[in-house]
């Protein structure tokens, strides 16, 4: 599992009890648009990895962003060298290749050399974080001036 935690402060100028509202709206469109980037950035050859990334809102201050596929991790982080199962490669292959023994191909390459990382998440938390967050504050602040 892939996790990333989302919580924000409002360091604006204090506007009562709008400050908490605007500090929510921030936060809600923000975590929204990271797990839209992280479903635009998981590679996709099924749509697994895509279903799995869910947004969960612990209260109007906290939320948690995570990937809970099977393989959310290794993809996210890539892995060391392991002999991995070959019934999953074997369907892979036959997906993308129409051959099926190609997996065993790919079984060799990762217990050689692990698994490549492919990050989703990351990238949309920096995406997020540096470039759209900005934008969402600043849009948000001003329906509220």
């Amino acid at each position: 599992m892939v996790r990333i935690n989302g919580c924000i402060e409002y360091r604006g100028k204090d506007l009562g009890e709008e400050s908490e509202k605007i500090t929510q709206e921030i936060l809600n469109l923000a975590m929204n648009t990271m797990r839209n980037e992280a479903i635009i950035n998981a590679p996709a050859d099924t749509t697994e990895l895509r279903e799995k990334i869910q947004l969960e809102e612990k209260n109007p201050n906290n939320y948690v962003l995570n990937s809970n596929a099977r393989h959310s991790e290794p993809i996210e982080y890539g892995s060391k060298p392991f002999w991995a199962p070959i019934a999953p490669l074997k369907e892979w292959a036959n997906r993308k290749f129409g051959e099926e023994d190609i997996g065993y191909a790919v079984q060799k390459k990762i217990a050689k050399k692990g698994i490549t990382a492919h990050p989703f998440m990351r990238p949309a938390l920096d995406k997020t974080q540096f470039i759209l967050l900005p934008k969402i504050a600043r849009d948000v602040k001003a329906k509220y001036s």
